[in-house]
């Protein structure tokens, strides 16, 4: 056996979820990822304090299902329970990739239920500070913005409208 191939497989084998995630795991991140930031923001406050010291060969799905309880716990909700757990689930896929581990522990964490999509209108008071905010806008931009707010449209649908579209008699628009 090689003695350098031997000594970088220690190294892998002795590894910690700290020296994963602050290295070669963040090294990535903010090559891949715009908002790679925030994923060090989690690291540094959750991940790191609980099991940075671990070796990333012996985490288990227990050592993370233990941090996402404490998440839940603490009044996060499931869809930020859930990305947290993504981030975790990523970092050790990338983990599997460079051979420090043979699975994927957080893969057998199961992910939890989120709450259904919350709706979100404007009251009356707020369109109509909204419609009057648009006279001080160019008036095509001005027009776009109301057209925007009143009918519903999505911001492509708007923007490819042409006058041929729009009844005006009616006051229908035509997709």
């Amino acid at each position: 056996v090689n003695p350098k191939e031997e000594l970088r497989r220690q190294e892998q084998d002795s590894m910690t979820f700290r020296e994963l995630g602050m290295g070669p795991y963040l090294d990535l991140v903010k090559t891949t990822c715009r908002h790679w930031r925030k994923k060090l923001q989690q690291l540094e406050r959750v991940w790191l304090p609980a099991i940075g010291k671990k070796r990333v060969r012996d985490l288990t799905p227990s050592d993370f299902e233990t941090e996402l309880q404490r998440l839940s716990r603490r009044g996060r909700t499931g869809s930020t329970i859930n990305r947290h757990r993504a981030l975790v689930h990523h970092m050790m896929n990338y983990a599997l990739r460079l051979g420090l581990v043979d699975s994927n522990p957080v893969a057998r964490v199961p992910r939890r239920k989120e709450g259904a999509p919350r709706d979100k209108f404007m009251t009356d008071e707020q369109m109509a500070a909204f419609i009057r905010e648009t006279e001080n806008c160019e008036p095509t931009s001005g027009a776009i913005l109301k057209v925007l707010a009143c009918s519903g449209l999505r911001a492509g649908e708007v923007m490819s409208l042409a006058l041929s579209a729009i009844d005006w008699q009616e006051s229908t628009i035509y997709l």
